[in-house]
């Protein structure tokens, strides 16, 4: 019998993972946090969700500017996720087959620390180790029908950095994806903006102009995945959001902060509505942060990271540059008819409409501009989990029972949606955790298609290792490691 693969997608801000014949992975954060409430316990991946006061947290991180530097925080994440993750499925390490991604163009160490974790630490059977663009095009040319070409383009907008990468029948051109400069040092297609200088744009941001929470990144960065959107017009959206007007200004939000004794999880509101939450506006006086162009300015970076100070081109003037300059003749239209977009920050709404608008603006009418970006929507509908919580309550109480459902909505669970609810297990009493499903006749449909950006490169890898023949080539097992070393790994795997 053929090991089963275990896929892990290993990123600098979260580690999506589980086994390739699960349909949704578990996406836990790739860090341990340490809280000022609760004294001598480390947070551990998805043991964040027992901390009960998520206020002025404290991360350690294993990733600095894009790459591991500190491996015995990525071991003991490691060790706390996949081997719970794999205990409880009875089964063990050295009978599974692993499929992981690394950063791209990763340093030689950091490559061969990886082969002798998993091969002598872990003891895998097989490994396979690439880059999230790798699965992410073996996915896109496999399934999807808008692919016209074998050239492809990804724009991969993650935690640390954003990478720009040409790709032919589903490796990275890297002789493009590369230039050099007068000292012929690699100079590649990355963007130093990536989610947390987002984040940090944010807090600072909001600290000077509101409320002090430079020590709330956890839950500052939460608010820039709930509130924040990109512009696909700015001046426009600009002009919007400097009018006091609410019935005008239709961009201002007003964001929930968490209590931790109402509300234990941030959510946005119109300002202009009464509230529909069970908690009344005037007990949250000092917990409520004005968003207004915040919003959209934010995620702006990434388009312009000269506004913050950073000389270099954004995301469309990168692939602008790349696509009419760089690349072939004979590579551009396929790569602009196969642009791909992933990585957390592809869910920000209207950053595919951005990207195309922008890529159509410099490239000849003839030819034919394509910008495919996982569906968010489907997405969340189907997976995100909503957690709200009421103090001191039960689930057999029907007003509290309404009072969550209402929460619910207000935090952007849509109508078509079936609510269910129970007690949270894990010594945290009095929350109510309640997650989302399409209803049946939906389901079925939607499921095919559902995913969350940050999701696709991880899909790509469980799709791959459903096909043997395919995955073949670039596995290697522990007895072929241990006969030939670091070497012949760099031989097989479809790596930068």
């Amino acid at each position: 019998m053929a090991p089963q693969c275990l896929v892990v997608d290993l990123g600098g801000g979260s580690i999506k993972f589980g086994l390739s014949s699960v349909k949704v992975p578990r996406c836990v954060d790739n860090c341990i946090y340490k809280s000022k409430n609760v004294t001598g316990r480390n947070f551990i991946g998805s043991e964040i969700e027992e901390c009960k006061n998520l206020s002025s947290l404290f991360g350690i991180y294993p990733f600095k500017k894009g790459y591991i530097n500190n491996w015995d925080t990525q071991k003991q994440i490691l060790d706390s996720v996949l081997c719970r993750y794999i205990n409880s499925r009875s089964l063990d390490m050295a009978s599974l087959n692993l499929f992981i991604t690394e950063p791209y163009f990763n340093f030689t160490s950091t490559k061969e620390t990886m082969n002798e974790l998993f091969f002598e630490e872990y003891r895998v059977a097989g490994l396979l180790r690439t880059n999230p663009a790798f699965f992410a095009a073996y996915k896109y040319r496999a399934e999807s029908s808008q692919r016209l070409s074998r050239y492809s383009l990804i724009i991969d907008s993650g935690y640390s950095f954003t990478h720009i990468l040409p790709m032919a029948d589903g490796n990275i051109m890297r002789e493009f994806a590369l230039r050099y400069n007068k000292t012929f040092e690699f100079i590649f297609t990355r963007l130093s903006v990536g989610g947390k200088i987002l984040t940090n744009r944010l807090i600072e941001v909001t600290s000077y102009r509101q409320l002090d929470v430079r020590s709330e990144v956890y839950i500052m960065n939460q608010c820039k995945e709930d509130g924040c959107f990109v512009s696909t017009d700015f001046w426009a959206d600009l002009t919007c959001a400097k009018s006091r007007d609410l019935s005008v200004n239709t961009i201002a939000r007003e964001y929930v902060l968490p209590d931790y004794i109402d509300v234990h999880r941030g959510y946005l509101r119109d300002p202009s509505e009464k509230p529909k939450d069970a908690v009344d506006r005037t007990k949250l006086q000092g917990y409520i942060l004005r968003l207004s162009n915040e919003r959209f300015t934010v995620p702006e970076l990434l388009f312009h990271p000269s506004d913050v100070g950073y000389t270099e081109m954004g995301i469309s003037e990168a692939a602008q540059y790349l696509l009419t300059e760089r690349l072939p003749p004979g590579v551009r239209p396929g790569a602009m008819a196969n642009v791909l977009l992933i990585g957390g920050n592809s869910k920000f709404s209207g950053y595919k409409e951005r990207v195309l608008n922008d890529l159509r603006s410099c490239v000849p009418h003839d030819l034919p501009v394509n910008v495919c970006a996982p569906p968010e929507l489907l997405g969340r509908l189907l997976q995100r989990r909503h957690e709200t919580y009421c103090a001191r309550c039960e689930l057999s109480k029907c007003r509290c029972m309404q009072a969550v459902f209402k929460a619910a909505r207000v935090m952007g669970v849509q109508e078509e949606e079936e609510v269910e609810a129970e007690e949270a297990k894990g010594g945290r009493g009095g929350v109510l955790r309640i997650w989302t499903s399409l209803p049946a006749g939906k389901s079925a449909a939607a499921t095919q298609s559902a995913y969350y950006p940050q999701l696709y490169a991880w899909q790509g890898g469980a799709l791959l290792a459903s096909n043997r023949d395919d995955f073949d080539q670039y596995l290697v097992t522990r007895r072929e490691y241990e006969e030939n070393g670091h070497a012949y790994c760099e031989s097989r795997f479809p790596v930068t």
